[in-house]
């Protein structure tokens, strides 16, 4: 949900932070082009996520690019969830980010 906002109304958010998301490119999403350039977003995702599959996260990724935004991408060995691993990226993310 948080990319798909991003992405219709960048001008209300600062950055993402997405934890096993996905663009739900199916929807038809009307995209402000021009607005997301640049939009800082870092993404989380599990190999072994048995909720969301690895490919609707590559997909999300490769779209984002394609959008010119800031993506910073990570897959870690884990399911669903978050570890600190994922959580140190997201710090390290959010301390360049300040």
């Amino acid at each position: 949900m948080s990319m798909s906002f991003l992405l219709t109304r960048p001008g209300r958010i600062a950055g993402i932070i997405a934890q096993s998301g996905y663009v739900p490119l199916q929807s038809g999403i009307e995209v402000d082009e021009a607005g997301v350039k640049g939009k800082p977003i870092i993404m989380t995702h599990g190999y072994e996520d048995s909720r969301m599959p690895l490919d609707w996260s590559h997909q999300s990724r490769d779209f984002l690019l394609s959008q010119g935004v800031d993506l910073e991408y990570h897959n870690f060995h884990m399911d669903h969830t978050i570890t600190e691993e994922s959580l140190g990226a997201i710090k390290e993310w959010l301390d360049k980010q300040m």
